[in-house]
């Protein structure tokens, strides 16, 4: 996990989060699956993460990313900076909004400009392109 992470964790905890339902856990922040949109015998396939479907479930395949659990594992600004890095340097804000929401089970469009100001923190300098 990059350095900042965890001042991400606190940002999303006691701002974004509790207002979707989802709960720091023991180590960090839990999935909350509320939105899932397949049955538990499908909850491996990517597609079933809120904000993902066949195009970005592709991308995350390329980076090695094939299941649902191997996606949790992992800080959803370190893989959209992989993505940009290895498949597709010209991912917006929108994108990124897709994988931190699928990360914690919000939709996308709530999340654009908090994930977005987190990102620009992380990444000082950083410009975005046109979604």
């Amino acid at each position: 996990m990059k350095e900042g992470a965890e001042g991400q964790r606190g940002v999303l905890a006691t701002t974004l989060l509790p207002r979707h339902g989802v709960s720091p856990g023991v180590s960090g922040l839990r999935y909350d699956n509320r939105m899932t949109k397949t049955s538990k015998k499908d909850a491996e396939n990517l597609e079933s993460l809120p904000n993902v479907g066949r195009v970005i479930a592709e991308k995350l395949r390329k980076i090695g990313i094939r299941t649902v659990s191997e996606f949790l594992e992992r800080d959803p600004y370190d893989v959209f900076d992989e993505l940009r890095t290895e498949v597709d340097p010209g991912l917006c804000r929108c994108a990124l909004a897709s994988i931190v929401g699928a990360r914690y089970g919000v939709k996308w469009h709530e999340i654009t400009a908090e994930s977005a100001r987190e990102y620009e923190r992380r990444n000082p300098g950083h410009q975005w392109d046109k979604c």
